[in-house]
């Protein structure tokens, strides 16, 4: 996935809805398989499903509480908002998966290794 279509999908996160559920499902790879997609940007439950295990996240608040962010991951560590708490670390985890980098520092949490 190229860099300028991976912002266009991020963008698309940011409301919640069953269409970014469904983009989520898509482009991880059906991540809850065969249980069907999830409420990933509706259900902040749903969303930490999404996380892999070993990886950092933190949340919070901005625009007098109208919004949203979340960050997550450690080399590298990216960052999403949305208008609710869980498309924020929905698009977060999203952002953190697909990142290029993920998997290029061996420190970095419990991640597999980037194919060479």
């Amino acid at each position: 996935m190229n860099a300028e279509f991976r912002e266009k999908l991020l963008t698309q996160l940011r409301q919640p809805g069953r269409k970014a559920d469904i983009l989520i499902e898509r482009y991880l790879g059906n991540p809850n398989g065969v249980a069907g997609c999830r409420p990933y940007t509706q259900d902040v439950e749903a969303a930490l499903t999404l996380l892999p295990a070993g990886v950092h996240f933190l949340c919070g608040r901005f625009e007098e509480g109208k919004l949203f962010w979340c960050d997550v991951g450690f080399r590298p560590q990216v960052q999403a908002w949305g208008c609710t708490m869980a498309s924020a670390i929905a698009g977060a985890v999203f952002a953190y998966r697909t990142h290029p980098d993920v998997g290029c520092y061996p420190d970095a949490g419990e991640l597999t290794e980037r194919a060479s």
